[in-house]
């Protein structure tokens, strides 16, 4: 026995040191290679799921250690690099400078020639659409730049914040695991899996704030169902990045509006300091949906197919109304439901969000963050395909497949693991039980 954990010790050890130089690999060949890049994230995918293996059977403070020393260690690498992947941490620090000088950001562009003096040579000049876009950030999101801003504008403080809110997270994910019965280690599917430490670590993507406050409001309400509290939690994270609202569906009771109500008038307070921008608070969407193709269609990514093959504009509605009618009855069916426990209502997220990612079919592989907890809660085929193949989506060198081919085999890929999901197999639950 003690020589078995000594091979496992030192199996897990190596699987660290193997992922962290892949790291180190990947921030030379994000600069050349698009199908090496890709490579060595499907090294680190296989490497988070044989580490899982290893240590949930084994759960010894020695695993423990080395799990979380190695996952820190990965973040570390991360957050020491420049944003390799996204520029959106600019604008996070743009908005909370903003905001500390007494504007509001949903009215000023960061080209406003009345914003010159807060220029600089290390964030404006990496801003996106700064020339013509007000943010698109809701109102916590905003809150909270100004918040790490008023402490320091630098990319590693709002780097440093958001794998802060990631960690609170961790710490709901590690409790809800042994709430559920299952090995807290499972959580080790999360910490080496890549997605989250490029997104979080490296890009300081907003989406770590969500999923801090959502899975908190879970955790809170394990054992006893608090569902003002929980919708107060999750109303914040939808005010941080608005696909948090989805977890909302799992709160509500048949015919009862109070919580609703509740909730609403709650997310409502938060707009007040910006109200002076009226309908501007909604910022940058509607240009963004344009610009995206969400509008014509083409960037659904099956609606885009159709279209190329000859359908008519009309398919845009027929798939709308479709997806429409899918996503309500996967909101309304949980307040239906008579089991409430923590289990369920996990369930109920699950299908709701892997649902919602695979019809909005995004090209940027951070959105399907909000899947990543369901990997080692769930034990779910297509939340880790979700995060793996979306590594596919990006392009930075001329190596790279023709974006759709990318784009639809990911699509492919996250369809067959959610039918495998679907069908009850067995073969993912053997490592994530």
């Amino acid at each position: 026995m003690i020589e078995n954990n000594a091979y496992r010790v030192a199996g897990l050890i190596g699987l660290a040191l193997l992922d962290g130089a892949a790291y180190f690999w990947e921030i030379g060949a994000h600069q050349t290679s698009d199908n090496l890049f890709i490579a060595l994230t499907l090294l680190q995918a296989g490497i988070a799921l044989a580490a899982t293996q290893m240590a949930k059977v084994q759960p010894r403070a020695t695993t423990v250690g080395i799990i979380f020393v190695a996952a820190v260690a990965f973040r570390l690498i991360a957050i020491w690099s420049p944003p390799l992947l996204s520029d959106d941490i600019y604008r996070y620090i743009w908005d909370g400078r903003l905001i500390n000088h007494g504007f509001n950001p949903y009215l000023h562009v960061p080209a406003d020639p009345s914003l010159a003096f807060l220029r600089d040579g290390l964030i404006y000049p990496h801003i996106d659409k700064r020339d013509y876009a007000v943010t698109i950030y809701p109102p916590v999101a905003e809150a909270i730049f100004a918040l790490i801003s008023r402490i320091s504008d630098s990319l590693m403080a709002f780097k440093l914040a958001m794998v802060g809110f990631e960690a609170i997270g961790i710490a709901a994910l590690w409790v809800m695991l042994k709430q559920l019965g299952k090995s807290p280690l499972l959580i080790t599917a999360y910490l080496w899996h890549p997605a989250p430490v490029w997104e979080i670590a490296n890009g300081g993507h907003v989406d770590a704030i969500m999923m801090g406050l959502l899975l908190v409001a879970f955790a809170l309400s394990a054992k006893v169902f608090r569902p003002y509290l929980s919708g107060a939690l999750m109303a914040l994270a939808a005010l941080s990045k608005p696909w948090g609202a989805l977890w909302l569906a799992t709160l509500w009771k048949p015919w009862d509006i109070k919580l609703p109500l509740f909730v609403l008038a709650f997310a409502a307070l938060w707009y007040l300091p910006f109200v002076s921008a009226g309908s501007g608070v909604l910022g940058f969407l509607s240009t963004y949906l344009h610009e995206q193709g969400l509008d014509s269609g083409y960037g659904f990514f099956l609606v885009g197919l159709a279209r190329r093959m000859g359908a008519s504009p009309g398919v845009l509605w027929l798939y709308l109304g479709a997806g429409g009618a899918i996503l309500l009855w996967l909101a309304i069916f949980p307040a239906f439901a008579p089991n409430r426990s923590l289990a369920m209502r996990l369930f109920h997220a699950q299908w709701l969000t892997i649902t919602f990612l695979w019809l909005l079919t995004p090209v940027y592989p951070w959105y399907f963050l909000l899947a990543a907890p369901f990997v080692a809660l769930q034990g779910s085929w297509s939340a880790f395909a979700m995060l793996t193949s979306g590594f596919w989506l990006y392009t930075f060198n001329p190596d790279a497949l023709d974006f759709n081919i990318r784009w639809g085999a990911s699509l492919a890929v996250i369809t067959l693991c959610a039918f495998v999901d679907f069908i009850g197999n067995r073969q993912f639950t053997k490592v994530f039980s």
